[in-house]
């Protein structure tokens, strides 16, 4: 599976934006950055990563920078995902789309 990750952060003020997502295997809400699965077509991790911040946050990032790949879980999943620095976040940008 391949999965992507968006840490969004302000350069001006420096506020990360997290999304609140409940998770059943802890049975509560936990605080996380944007992140979702690559499984809308041909699409690479970076795409992926823009849609998921438009998605869980309504933002667009002015900058988006990459940061790598991690395997979260090599002991018993294939999992990779990939790592994106999306600065300078703007809900305006996501007006028209």
């Amino acid at each position: 599976m391949l999965a992507v990750s968006a840490c969004c952060r302000s350069t001006r003020t420096g506020n990360v934006i997290l999304v609140r997502q409940f998770r059943y295997a802890f049975d509560t809400e936990l605080l996380e950055m944007p992140a979702g699965k690559m499984d809308h077509g041909p699409e690479d991790a970076e795409e992926c990563g823009i849609r998921e911040l438009k998605e869980e946050t309504g933002c667009t990032a002015g900058r988006i920078v990459p940061l790598g790949a991690i395997y979260p879980s090599p002991g018993f999943l294939t999992e990779v995902t990939y790592l994106f620095a999306a600065l300078d976040p703007d809900r305006r940008r996501n007006a028209a789309g």
